[in-house]
C-alpha cells in the first residue's frame, strides 16, 4: 500500500548523513504536532538510483527534497515502523 506525506525536516539531524527525512505520514501520524512532534516521526529513507552510492557524496546527492516536499510512502515492514521514500 503507498501513502502521502509531507517532509518535515530534512537531513540535518540524520545521523548516517544518507538524505533521510522525517515525513509526516498522512492516514498513519496525527497533523498535531503537541502530539506527535516532528523529531519524533521515524526517519524516512529515500530510494536511491543506482547512479548514487548515497555516502559521502559519492554519485548522485539525495538532497532534492525540502520541508514542505510532498511524497510516496511504503513501508519496509508490516507494522509500519520503517518509511522508505518511493
Amino acid at each position: 500500500m503507498l501513502y502521502f506525506g509531507v517532509v518535515e525536516s530534512r537531513s540535518v539531524g540524520d545521523p548516517y548523513k544518507i538524505g533521510r527525512c522525517k515525513v509526516r505520514i498522512i492516514g498513519i501520524h496525527t497533523d498535531d504536532k503537541n502530539i506527535l512532534k516532528t523529531d519524533d516521526l521515524p526517519w524516512a529513507t529515500p530510494i536511491l538510483s543506482t547512479s548514487s552510492a548515497g555516502v559521502d557524496g559519492i554519485g548522485t546527492s539525495p538532497t532534492g527534497l525540502v520541508e514542505g516536499s510532498w511524497v510516496v510512502i511504503q513501508f519496509a515492514d508490516e507494522f509500519k515502523q520503517i518509511p522508505i521514500i518511493i
